[in-house]
């Protein structure tokens, strides 16, 4: 780890505060680190979030298991991603802007 010793100061109000801390917990960052990042022009990369793994670990169960499921478990697994899905995209409202 490289040694820090300098210090930056900016003003910033609530309200930008709250935003840059948002986007750097999403980029699993410090605040520091993601402004240095956002300074220095480096690519940042926005983390998924633990709804948007379980998702992905049930598409995955999913394919790695079609051959010993029936249809209808197949159809009720993946209504139940599309509905996780929709409610994630819209705040809890199950069909969002559809």
């Amino acid at each position: 780890m490289r040694n820090k010793q300098m210090g930056i100061n900016i003003r910033v109000d609530e309200k930008e505060k709250e935003l840059l801390m948002k986007k750097a917990r999403k980029c699993k960052l410090s605040l520091s680190a993601y402004l240095r990042n956002c300074g220095l022009n480096q690519k940042l990369i926005e983390m998924p979030n633990d709804n948007f793994i379980e998702l992905y670990y049930d598409i995955r169960d999913i394919k790695f298991n079609i051959n010993e499921l029936s249809k209808d478990e197949i159809n009720k697994k993946l209504e139940s991603i599309e509905k996780r899905f929709r409610e994630i995209y819209s705040g809890g409202n199950l069909y969002g802007n559809y």
